[in-house]
């Protein structure tokens, strides 16, 4: 597959949206912000197409160039002529387009939720969703870093709004959901991403009081979330994106605490997610391996030496994730690209479970 564009001012192209899968390519010859791209006949056909305003974007299958013959004696004579004639036929600039222009609006109108997002994978997710549209709900205990996300938001044009949260108390949770509806009108999306490392020692010295703040942050608080997101989701539907960990599908020694809390966020959204389906609520989990966070750090501290070197040395790809790639899958989980993805549980770990 090829993929070609052009950009044409030319009052020639429809305004409207067209679809014309199938139709022949005879022209590579226009005019647009580019200049004039002169060029042979290219026989080929139109595998997809996006008519828009002022860009044209088109998968086409290369065939056989012929040069001369009929089909250079048809080709379009100035800029406006080809314009007129893209509808069926156009081959432009080889290249890729910029896959952000495509998802800019992806989220447009949608009111979205963010624990833990003064940081990390939150602050990369509450930033890709103000950029694709939604109105964002930053809610995090950490105030300042949290104000500076939606300071960062509000002056890219962006609308949200800072709200303290402690996911482990109930309370915290209704009122966040609360505030989104007050504030936005509405609740479409959520990412319950707050979450905390905890102690690195052997089961047997985790302690009971380490273990009961683990399962309250991790687990409990995804569960006071969702009890709310989805009271606030079930009469226009909505999504949902839990965050686990490569931790939730293997053992992790040294850390069955937080292991054990993250199988327990896997188990608690596939069945949520069987329960609301029938509200058009998609539920999914993402579950990242080692993405450069501060929480990433602080676990590679604390853990023994060489652990956190010997994991990327394991994983395909042996580096560490950033946090914008977690925040990808996010995007596209929440949006209606994933419209037929429920109760499932996606790696972001760079091939360490694979």
């Amino acid at each position: 597959m090829v993929h070609v564009g052009v950009y044409c001012r030319s009052a020639g192209v429809s305004r409207d949206r067209q679809r014309i899968v199938g139709a022949p390519v005879t022209c590579v010859q226009g005019m647009g912000w580019f200049g004039a791209i002169p060029g042979p006949a290219i026989g080929g056909v139109i595998s997809r197409e996006n008519f828009g305003s002022s860009a044209v974007f088109i998968t086409m299958s290369l065939l056989i160039p012929q040069r001369g013959g009929r089909h250079a004696d048809r080709a379009c004579h100035g800029a406006a002529g080809c314009c007129r004639r893209l509808a069926v036929g156009i081959g432009v600039i080889a290249g890729s387009f910029n896959h952000r222009k495509e998802s800019m609006s992806d989220l447009q109108g949608k009111v979205a939720i963010v624990t833990g997002g003064a940081a990390g994978i939150g602050r990369a997710t509450a930033r890709l969703f103000a950029q694709a549209g939604a109105r964002v709900v930053v809610a995090d205990r950490a105030e300042a870093a949290a104000q500076a996300v939606v300071a960062e938001i509000e002056q890219a044009g962006g609308e949200a709004l800072f709200q303290r949260v402690d996911v482990s108390r109930e309370e915290d949770c209704a009122a966040m959901v609360e505030a989104a509806v007050a504030r936005f009108g509405r609740l479409d999306i959520a990412f319950n991403n707050a979450g905390i490392p905890g102690r690195v020692a052997r089961t047997e010295d985790q302690g009971l009081a380490h273990w009961h703040r683990i399962i309250d942050v991790n687990l409990t608080g995804v569960f006071h979330c969702m009890v709310h997101e989805l009271r606030a989701m079930k009469a226009h539907g909505g999504a949902i994106v839990n965050t686990a960990s490569v931790a939730g599908v293997r053992g992790a020694p040294y850390s069955s605490a937080y292991a054990a809390s993250k199988h327990g966020v896997i188990g608690l959204t596939r069945s949520a997610a069987r329960e609301y389906g029938r509200y058009g609520i998609r539920i999914n989990a993402i579950c990242p391996g080692v993405v450069k966070t501060a929480m990433a750090d602080e676990l590679a501290a604390a853990s023994l030496p060489g652990s956190s070197d010997a994991l990327l040395a394991a994983s395909i790809l042996r580096r560490p994730g950033e946090p914008e790639e977690a925040a990808e899958l996010v995007l596209w989980l929440c949006s209606d690209k994933a419209s037929f993805v429920a109760g499932a549980n996606y790696m972001v770990d760079g091939g360490l479970t694979a």
